[in-house]
């Protein structure tokens, strides 16, 4: 008689629905109303993260720098501009058509917690700078996020040697 080893397809295939049942409340309890903030903390990570390769990759004088403004209508701006740009050049400018990428929300609210700098952009070792090519004398920069309809909030950090992080 030989003995059976391993599972049946019916009993693979239970347990795949009954995954397949808890993802689906998982994602819904991730994903509700209420959790822009956290996704324009993504966001503005990975326009940093980008801004920083691309500066790295463009060597001593890079053209491309990072801001974020409070525009007439508003809503707070953030996005990668290029130096050559008029509307860029500008912290205040309210321009945004030749900024690369953009977000912008009238449920979440961008702040400087710790720096007063709005424009900055690396250079090729991935080191903060500010507009002007300067290195950036405070420990970091954080731009909170939070929702404009409750008290949620989350933290995007750049130390001044290039780490980027949110939470």
């Amino acid at each position: 008689m030989h003995r059976r080893r391993g599972f049946t397809l019916v009993e693979l295939v239970a347990v795949m629905v009954i995954l397949a049942i808890l993802s689906v409340g998982a994602t819904a309890a991730f994903f509700k109303g209420g959790q822009e903030h956290i996704q324009v903390c993504r966001e503005m990570s990975v326009a940093l993260r980008s801004l920083q390769n691309i500066n790295m990759n463009e060597g001593a004088t890079p053209q491309f720098f990072f801001k974020v403004i409070k525009s007439q209508d508003g809503n707070t701006y953030f996005g990668v501009c290029n130096k050559d740009s008029v509307s860029c050049k500008d912290a205040t400018s309210d321009d945004h058509a030749s900024w690369l990428t953009l977000a912008s929300s009238s449920k979440v609210s961008i702040t400087k917690t710790i720096d007063n700098k709005t424009v900055i952009n690396f250079n090729s070792l991935g080191r903060l700078l500010d507009s002007q090519g300067q290195y950036i004398k405070s420990p970091k920069i954080e731009f909170k996020v939070k929702n404009n309809n409750g008290n949620d909030s989350c933290l995007v950090s750049i130390n001044r040697e290039g780490g980027i992080s949110w939470q």
